[in-house]
C-alpha cells in the first residue's frame, strides 16, 4: 500500500496499515510499511517497534534494517531514547 499526504489522511492511513499487519502478521513488508508510516509522522518509538517486527520475521530484510537505522539516528538527534 502506498499513500500520499500522510498528514491529511493520518487516521485512515494508520488504520489501514494496522489492519494490514493484523491480517498478515507474518508479512515483513506490511510491518515495514507501518514503520514507514510512523517514520513519516515522526512517531519514532512506534516506527522502531514496526521495523523490529519486520526484522523478527526476516532478520536479513535490508530495507527494514536501513529504515530502522534512520529512525534510530533521528531519535538520537531529537534527544529521544532508542529502544
Amino acid at each position: 500500500l502506498y499513500f500520499r499526504d500522510f498528514e491529511k489522511h493520518k487516521g485512515a492511513v494508520e488504520g489501514l496499515y494496522k489492519q494490514g499487519v493484523r491480517v498478515f502478521p507474518n508479512d515483513r513488508d506490511m510491518w515495514n510499511n507501518l514503520g514507514y508510516y510512523y517514520t513519516q509522522v515522526s512517531d519514532w518509538p512506534k516506527a522502531v517497534d514496526a521495523y523490529k517486527a519486520a526484522l523478527t520475521i526476516d532478520p536479513n530484510f535490508d530495507l527494514a534494517q536501513r529504515n530502522l537505522a534512520v529512525v534510530l539516528q533521528k531519535q538520537k538527534a531529537n534527544g529521544g531514547a532508542a529502544r
